[in-house]
């Protein structure tokens, strides 16, 4: 993908959320792995993006550790923890409620807590 000139890379790495595996697990078979990826983006010249699904409020300092350029997170993580522990260091993309209450956009709107800081903590919809 990095050849054809694209900006960002992701990578779902969604079997390693703790929702399936524990922390210690993902911090010895994902975690690893997602670092080589974030640092070979960054050779590259593309930002690098990781997403895991589910709960990841416990391995939070974990995901930022590797590197990436931002972190897409599951509606079952915390946001303002999530907020608190990123800024400055990682962007956030997601995580409203995929479910019906958010449907409509005026749901969705009405659920974000975290207020905006200096530097776009998200990426704008």
């Amino acid at each position: 993908m990095a050849a054809t000139g694209v900006p960002m890379v992701s990578n779902g790495d969604s079997p390693a959320g703790p929702d399936l595996v524990s922390p210690d697990l993902y911090r010895r078979f994902a975690l690893p792995y997602e670092r080589r990826l974030a640092e070979e983006a960054r050779r590259l010249g593309c930002a690098y993006a990781l997403h895991l699904c589910g709960n990841t409020t416990r391995i939070l300092n974990d995901m930022i550790s590797t590197g990436a350029d931002a972190l897409e997170l599951d509606y079952k993580t915390d946001a303002a923890l999530a907020h608190e522990k990123m800024k400055d260091r990682t962007t956030f993309i997601g995580n409203l409620d995929p479910g019906p209450r958010n449907r409509e956009e005026k749901g969705a709107l009405r659920r974000l807590r975290v207020p905006p800081t200096g530097h776009q903590p998200w990426i704008p919809f």
